[in-house]
């Protein structure tokens, strides 16, 4: 008997990518946004999870963005952003709105120690 071929799938279409949050994309490098919510969570053994909220402004418009990374820098980055316009004090998994935007642009550093290169906010 002959085995039937099966059509593959792409592995971002799988069940097998992790799924934050409905609607919440991956934070990547060549996007400028601005944020107005942040949360750091420790939710993995290794890694913490950084999820930011704002909007892109497109002319007189704002789109609604959310997206995650879990860059050591970017968590970095975001805590001390907490620490200078959170509205409550640092605290983890938790939703912390901003006392102002912040806009950023995402981008790739080269690592001075190493031949990797990190995302960061530039």
């Amino acid at each position: 008997m002959a085995q039937k071929e099966m059509e593959p799938i792409k592995f971002k279409n799988s069940a097998a990518r992790p799924q934050f949050e409905e609607g919440r994309e991956a934070l990547t490098a060549g996007l400028t946004f601005v944020i107005t919510v942040i949360e750091i969570s420790d939710k993995t053994q290794y890694e913490k999870i950084s999820k930011v909220d704002g909007f892109i402004r497109d002319g007189k418009e704002t789109i609604p963005v959310k997206y995650y990374t879990t860059s050591e820098v970017i968590a970095g980055q975001c805590e001390d952003i907490l620490k200078a316009y959170g509205s409550e004090p640092l605290s983890l998994n938790l939703p912390i709105t901003l006392t102002q935007g912040i806009e950023v642009t995402t981008g790739f550093k080269k690592s001075q120690t190493s031949k990797y290169s990190y995302l960061t906010f530039l």
